[in-house]
Parts: structure tokens; sequence; C-alpha cells
């Protein structure tokens, strides 16, 4: 979905041995980061049908990155993405971050985005 924003993501490969390990590599995959700790989920997940009839659930997951030595590099695979952001809550609420505006893929890729953060502030807060 060209100029549309979404989070890195996919489908289970057969190679895969669980969704955590396609979580991994989809985002090494599409942004060249490295997961040191994936979870916790986010919500139940939700289904969808995709453009060629196949309903499928799509699971999400906070996901935290190895910085590495150099600190976090994102490495974009062109064929997926044309651009990244880190963004505030608010921004995603706004929908746009500066002069950028973020209008995301659908209305459940937003509502899962604003999940995560409540998750992670919920998860901070208990630490």
């Amino acid at each position: 979905m060209p100029n549309l924003w979404e989070t890195p993501g996919g489908v289970c490969d057969a190679e895969d041995q669980t969704v955590l390990h396609s979580v991994a590599r989809e985002l090494w995959e599409e942004a060249g980061l490295v997961a040191k700790l994936i979870g916790p989920p986010v919500g139940d997940g939700y289904v969808f049908d995709t453009l060629t009839g196949t309903a499928v659930r799509k699971l999400n997951f906070i996901v935290k990155v190895d910085a590495g030595d150099a600190g976090i590099a994102v490495r974009l695979d062109p064929l997926e993405h044309q651009n990244f952001l880190w963004t505030t809550e608010q921004e995603v609420h706004d929908g746009s971050a500066g002069k950028t505006k973020l209008e995301l893929t659908t209305a459940d890729q937003k509502a899962v985005i604003l999940e995560a953060f409540q998750v992670e502030s919920t998860s901070e807060q208990e630490t």
C-alpha cells in the first residue's frame, strides 16, 4: 500500500519454528533490525481478508530491538517500505509527525499502534 504507514509484519513461513521466529525474521527482512525481546502481545489480534480473499489473523507484539554498538540503524527493504519514522503516541493519534502526515494502512493498524503504546506504558509502570 504505497504512501501509507504500517508497522513491519508479514506471514509465517514454513521454515519459521514459531510465530515469534516469524516476528524476528520479518523485522529483520523489512527493517534490518534484530529483535532483542518479543512480547508482550498487543491485543488478541484481528482477522481480515487479503486481496486474494483469504482470511488471516494478524497478531501484534511489542518488540525491543538490539541497538548494537552503533545505535539503532533502520535499513528498509525498498520493495516493502519507502520510509520510516519513530513516533510518539500523540503523533499517531493526531495523524501527523511534524510535517509528515501519518495516514495508516487501516483503522485496525492505527488502533493496534495506539494500544501498543498503552501496553508498553502499563508494563513500564509495573517494573
